[in-house]
């Protein structure tokens, strides 16, 4: 028990720190930004300023549920149950834009968690999406007991690929929209799925990540 406890605090302790870390540097853009806003007197400067402060509030609120999400997943024992998979990955492929590419027919049985399975596939084809480019096709297809989420844009890298899942790690740190917390979240929901997940730069061009489902019935969580 006080093993528990310990590990608890210790996950506690992590989220606070890594929580005023990365909350940090967002307000601090945000004050700039509403100080400009207040003293310029150009009204252009004020509403770029202005623009700018929203920005950053999604950015900061972006973080904030992103955080929240990993830390329920730090604590989070599922319950599996026997759902498709096919289902969830056409639904989530709607949910960007443009629209990813899915090759999959018939229904995926898999066991698993509906909530977090689709919170893995909402920050695959995220993280796809923002990395592919504007002009990058994403397709998600089947292959054997596998899922892979591709795309024909310009990859990784090669020396980065083995940070990817780090949390706050971003390939590209100028990039005001990412948070660097989506694939950590996916390492985690795929722990807890006793699934495997694996990426690399595709020959033909592009980036994949495979995850790999245990088959159904043999699936289990891990801590």
């Amino acid at each position: 028990m006080l093993g528990r406890l310990d590990e608890a605090l210790a996950r506690e302790r992590r989220f606070t720190a890594d929580a005023a870390h990365e909350l940090r540097t967002p307000l601090a853009a945000l004050r700039i930004q509403l100080e400009v806003a207040s003293q310029s007197p150009r009204p252009d400067a004020r509403r770029k300023a202005l623009l700018q402060a929203l920005a950053g509030c999604e950015r900061a609120a972006h973080l904030v549920s992103q955080l929240l999400k990993l830390a329920r997943l730090d604590q989070a024992r599922p319950a599996l149950a026997r759902i498709d998979l096919a289902a969830l990955v056409h639904a989530a492929a709607q949910g960007i834009a443009p629209p990813a590419c899915v090759a999959l027919t018939g229904p995926w049985q898999v066991a698993g968690h509906a909530g977090l399975l689709e919170i893995l596939l909402r920050n695959l084809l995220d993280n796809a999406r923002r990395y592919g480019g504007p002009g990058a096709t994403v397709t998600l297809r089947r292959e054997g007991d596998a899922l892979l989420v591709e795309d024909n844009g310009p990859g990784v890298p090669p020396a980065l690929l083995a940070r990817l899942d780090e949390r706050f790690f971003r390939v590209h740190p100028e990039d005001s929209q990412g948070v660097g917390l989506g694939l950590s979240i996916v390492r985690r929901v795929a722990q807890l799925h006793g699934a495997a997940l694996s990426w690399s730069n595709r020959a033909e061009g592009g980036f994949a990540i495979r995850l790999a489902l245990p088959a159904t019935g043999q699936t289990h969580g891990t801590d």
